[in-house]
């Protein structure tokens, strides 16, 4: 490199050296600041989990109201979604445990608004359930629906088929019954949910969907 270029640099150095130490602390403290902030955000992660685990023992050591306690103060306290989905589940499953069920619905609603994946689906799946259990067929029926257009190959989609076939039966949709429980026998064949609602459709002596000419 040119002598007078490397002069001229050390020069604009050394009269820029307060600005360049001042740019220099600004980015070690801004780099101080963050690692503190993630290190704490990570913290309280753990933390938060920690909760959880503590809300399920207490649940399996049959303190419920304890348990409970423990999960309200958790999900009022963190924002973590994977955290908050699975602390929801857990409410809406004891508040179906004590016959419950529209408060389970608010659970299960409240964990969607934070799932994905296959948290997602069981919660789909429990929300459907609830509805049953409060009375509400159609919004089950919507919720089966939703279930199945999202996850048409799930290990629960099974089970969800058979959920979808009593409740348009209950809501006098036997075509749509009926076509969920060739779904059935085409895919799964031989399992215990095709076969209950094999049985549960007889029992019910449902007409055969006409078939075309």
């Amino acid at each position: 490199m040119n002598k007078t270029v490397i002069e001229k640099s050390v020069h604009w150095a050394l009269e820029r050296k307060q600005t360049i130490v001042s740019v220099g602390t600004t980015l070690a403290v801004g780099g101080f600041i963050l690692s503190t902030v993630l290190f704490q955000k990570h913290r309280a992660q753990e933390q938060g989990w920690g909760m959880l685990s503590y809300a399920e023992n207490q649940i399996m050591q049959g303190q419920s109201a304890q348990g409970i306690a423990t999960l309200n103060e958790l999900v009022n306290r963190y924002h973590s979604g994977p955290l908050l989905e699975q602390a929801y589940q857990l409410l809406g499953s004891l508040s179906m445990m004590t016959g419950n069920a529209p408060e389970a619905v608010t659970m299960y609603e409240k964990g969607l608004e934070h799932a994905s994946g296959n948290n997602k689906s069981l919660l789909m799946m429990s929300l459907g359930t609830a509805y049953e259990e409060a009375g509400n067929s159609q919004k089950a029926d919507d919720t089966y629906n939703e279930f199945l257009k999202e996850f048409p190959d799930h290990y629960l989609t099974p089970r969800v088929l058979m959920s979808s076939i009593r409740v348009e039966t209950l809501n006098n949709n036997t075509g749509a019954a009926r076509e969920h429980y060739e779904k059935l026998l085409t895919l799964y064949p031989d399992i215990s949910w095709t076969k209950r609602a094999g049985t549960y459709l007889e029992n019910k002596a449902l007409p055969e969907k006409p078939r075309a000419p």
